[in-house]
């Protein structure tokens, strides 16, 4: 498939800074230890698609944009490190994000002749190359004679008569994904009341890096391997740009198809059904975490959406990297057979800690957790189900801190970004609440998460679909997407015949 011919053209490129005197002249955060890892990282890119009829050019210059710079520089006055700069100054330890006054966020104002509603139609296969028009870049800036990069950058995007496009990219060692939908809701919370009202106490961040403690040293292990990372690239830790710029040189595959699949609401509660009579079947069934305590009697648990959800596209995504049915493995030769398939999804540790890390936390405060089982049992028709949803929960019910900051899984899900046929990365959460996100003209008719395109990973998101539990979104060649589809779509099929049994 060919990308669809597209012109864009630029309007406006601005600088929005948070109101004069509202913020300290100075200020500079330190990476912590949930940061460094993602310092390497590719940036978070996303698209938030809004349908607005009628929508001309006056109207989208005069009034809408004019909302979204004025409510930006308000939104700022709070969000005041995210106008800042990451760098590693050479008298530092480590990189620090710094504020300095008049620093301000670069918002870009275009206009696209593509096709909006073949953009932001959902459940359907389109080209990446597409949709890199309404993303804007993070550029690096000459600074005091030395190169710094900005944390965020915007672009909002007309297209004529139809709607608008805001494109958000931001520095993945600046903060997570709740993060960003964090201020994301805060910025149209003002840009939708119009004016400059006291802002939700939930919509407040904190940056304090006090509550991040580092008991077991992993901070220095982390500035290590990223060092022995950057010499195996022929760089040098000391050069602060190449560290900074490593971030922006995962390319995107060729002609890669970015696509979405619905799990609706009926979907979970059939493989809720199906899990439980696979559970009786096999004569296996997880207990709740006070079995075998004196005065408790042992109860199934009730298993989550989420761990339904990343039970049953791991399975597909096995099937998908062999093409072929558990038939096939089970034929195969025994070191096949033996392969370990994994999947790693992140934990968020806000309140998980000691003491707890406030929801309202910027920066990053994931880690993640890998969850591995042989091949043949989780493309087994019989317990495939079974076996997935037990590795899923048996590791969350484990989850400690100390566990999840292994600094092995760490680094290795850092430094390799690349889709492996034996492990896959679920990237985001449908609590995130993107599809929620009304800057005063609507929900978004949809959201993509562009950053699939460099990491590989799938991603989870909430959606605004009536009825639908989640998106689960991705991005592959035509071939693998291909094949993907087919053993999602059979699954679903199979779970209407198996659930209702």
């Amino acid at each position: 498939m060919e990308p669809k011919s597209h012109k864009v053209k630029v309007l406006q490129v601005c600088n929005i800074a948070p109101p004069p005197l509202s913020v300290s002249k100075y200020s500079t955060l330190p990476l912590t230890l949930f940061d460094l890892p993602y310092l390497i990282r590719p940036p978070a890119e996303l698209l938030l698609f809004y349908t607005l009829q009628p929508i001309d050019h006056d109207y989208f210059l005069g009034t809408i944009v004019h909302k979204i710079k004025h409510s930006l520089s308000l939104t700022l006055q709070h969000w005041y490190p995210l106008s800042g700069t990451l760098s590693w100054p050479p008298q530092s330890n480590k990189p620090i994000i710094t504020y300095n006054n008049g620093d301000s966020v670069r918002l870009t104002v275009a206009e696209s002749s593509a096709d909006f509603d073949h953009l932001s139609t959902s459940n359907y296969a389109k080209n990446v190359d597409e949709l890199h028009h309404l993303m804007p870049q993070l550029m690096s800036i000459n600074y005091s004679k030395k190169q710094v990069i900005p944390l965020l950058a915007l672009q909002i995007t007309l297209f004529p008569h139809k709607g608008v496009c805001i494109g958000v990219i931001s520095n993945h060692a600046a903060m997570d994904g709740r993060a960003v939908s964090l201020f994301l809701t805060s910025w149209a919370s003002v840009c939708r009341l119009g004016n400059e009202p006291a802002p939700s106490v939930s919509l407040l961040p904190t940056f304090d890096r006090q509550t991040i403690k580092d008991p077991n040293g992993l901070e220095k292990m982390y500035l290590e391997g990223l060092i022995r990372f950057v010499r195996s690239k022929s760089m040098s830790e000391n050069d602060c740009n190449n560290w900074l710029l490593v971030s922006m040189s995962h390319k995107v595959s060729e002609n890669s198809l970015m696509a979405t699949f619905d799990l609706t609401n009926a979907d979970i509660e059939r493989l809720r059904r199906y899990w439980t009579l696979a559970c009786k079947s096999t004569e296996i069934v997880l207990k709740s975490s006070s079995e075998g305590k004196e005065g408790h009697e042992a109860k199934p648990i009730k298993v989550s959406r989420f761990v339904l959800a990343c039970a049953f596209t791991w399975i597909c995504l096995t099937k998908t990297s062999y093409q072929h049915d558990e038939q096939a493995v089970v034929t195969s030769s025994s070191s096949t057979r033996d392969e370990q398939t994994s999947i790693v999804f992140l934990v968020d540790c806000r309140g998980r800690t000691d003491p707890p890390i406030p929801p309202t936390y910027i920066g990053n405060c994931c880690v993640p957790m890998k969850v591995s089982a042989k091949v043949l049992d989780i493309v087994s028709h019989e317990n495939g189900i079974v076996v997935a949803v037990d590795c899923i929960v048996k590791a969350m019910r484990g989850l400690s801190v100390a566990v999840a900051n292994d600094p092995e899984l760490r680094l290795s899900r850092t430094l390799n970004t690349s889709p492996n046929y034996r492990t896959w990365s679920i990237a985001g959460s449908p609590q995130f609440g993107f599809c929620k996100i009304d800057f005063g003209f609507g929900r978004p008719k949809k959201f993509e998460f562009l950053s699939m395109a460099r990491t590989g990973s799938i991603l989870f998101s909430d959606s605004g679909n009536e009825g639908v539990a989640m998106e689960i979104g991705l991005v592959r060649r035509k071939q693998e997407m291909d094949s993907f589809a087919h053993q999602y779509f059979k699954g679903l099929h199979d779970l209407v015949c198996k659930s209702s049994l």
